[in-house]
């Protein structure tokens, strides 16, 4: 995956043109937010602040993290697989206590699947996945389902898609909101296609704060902490301090329910 140095692109443009919207666009009245992260740092960077704002609100939240990430530094010795798949999930649980705010009434359990990294679609088709999902979102009793979007360009994150909507299927009538977050896809031209009102703006505004604390968490992503793999994964500072104060984008699903 090619990564921008300066965040523009089609998304980004079509958002600025619809108003914004509060957590009542993006979610059930009622019921818990089940959310898909094919890697550590996804549901901070894509959502981070809404995942706040959700607990904050009194909203239940569970993150579904897909895999460890442990492909994103192939060619470092000091950080092989299954060294950096340890610190990776360290930063995630680092990262999701920061996205609760002190008090908030909402409860954040998280559930990992150790899946491999860049080899998602693999899941799509394994039952005993799908009936993982499916049994987490009954379990917890999900209304609202938030996953990446479906172009962007990362393998996983389509994949992530694919698996929502298999589940969102399965759900039937249960699901009352279904929608996909971008990352990537916020940059290039992927949403040439898109409709303004399939578009969601959600600001980060009081819970920039938590988003921003739990950013902080990924190191091994958002700095040159892994300094042994030229070919590795670092986020340019210019995207950092978009994800940090830029609006965060939902798309309504063409998987099935939407919000």
């Amino acid at each position: 995956m090619s990564v921008p140095d300066r965040p523009e692109g089609v998304l980004l443009d079509k958002a600025a043109t619809v108003p914004p919207s509060t957590l009542d666009a993006l979610a059930a009245p009622k019921g818990t937010i089940l959310v898909i992260a094919p890697h550590p740092d996804d549901e901070t960077l894509g959502c981070g602040a809404a995942i706040a704002a959700a607990l904050e609100w009194g909203r239940d939240v569970t993150i579904a993290l897909m895999t460890d990430g442990d492909a994103s530094h192939p060619a470092s010795a000091l950080y092989p697989p299954v060294r950096l798949a340890a610190l990776r999930r360290s930063e995630f649980a680092a990262a999701v206590t920061h996205l609760r705010p002190h008090g908030a009434p909402g409860t954040l359990r998280t559930a990992t699947f150790g899946l491999p990294d860049t080899r998602l679609a693999e899941a799509a088709a394994d039952e005993a996945v799908l009936t993982r999902l499916c049994d987490l979102a009954e379990r917890t009793e999900c209304t609202t389902l938030w996953t990446t979007w479906r172009h962007d360009p990362h393998c996983d994150h389509q994949a992530a898609a694919r698996i929502a909507d298999q589940v969102a299927e399965r759900m039937g009538a249960s699901l009352r909101t279904f929608l996909e977050y971008a990352v990537w896809g916020r940059f290039g031209d992927a949403a040439a296609d898109l409709r303004a009102d399939d578009i969601r703006r959600f600001p980060p505004g009081q819970w920039r704060a938590r988003k921003l604390e739990a950013m902080d968490c990924y190191r091994s992503q958002l700095t040159p902490l892994i300094d042994d793999d030229p070919s590795g994964f670092v986020m340019p500072p210019t995207l950092v301090d978009h994800f940090a104060d830029c609006d965060e984008i939902f798309i309504a699903s063409a998987g099935g329910a939407q919000g």
